[in-house]
């Protein structure tokens, strides 16, 4: 296999080493080498889009996935509530950034936990208010707390 341009040196644009000039990725801070590989590194005048950025996760979803886990133990029904309403909120952020936004994995997760949260808690309700109604009808007037 030949190499092309084998005396022409090349730069990463992110730190500034050199690399070599097959090279897809900078064998030191492993960013991608770009269009702009074969300049020198100019630390002053680097400009923003030639790093390598990260997907961004939409920070709603992390919430909303703590409030649907961590909100039936502190605030009853409304922290399952709430932790749906940000997941679909979340969920909503993320399909509209066009990729950019990540996070539909939590999101989805939150909306699973806070809606059987919610459920659970109508099943617990329930069955509060049969024992209850039962404790009631059967002489629940003798009940220490009614005396």
């Amino acid at each position: 296999m030949k190499v092309i341009n084998e005396s022409e040196k090349k730069y990463c644009t992110s730190c500034g080493k050199e690399v070599p000039a097959q090279a897809f990725f900078c064998p030191h801070c492993g960013a991608p080498v770009g269009s702009k590989a074969g300049e020198r590194y100019n630390a002053g005048r680097h400009s923003y889009d030639d790093r390598y950025q990260p997907p961004r996760t939409e920070p709603l979803a992390l919430i909303s996935l703590l409030v649907s886990v961590f909100g039936f133990f502190a605030a009853g029904f409304i922290g399952p509530l709430v932790g749906v309403i940000l997941g679909h909120v979340a969920l909503n952020r993320i399909n509209h950034s066009g990729g950019e936004l990540q996070g539909h994995g939590m999101a989805t997760a939150a909306l699973i936990i806070g809606y059987a949260g919610l459920i659970l808690g109508v099943i617990l309700l329930a069955a509060f208010g049969t024992f209850f109604g039962l404790a009631m009808s059967h002489g629940g007037y003798n009940l220490p707390w009614f005396r």
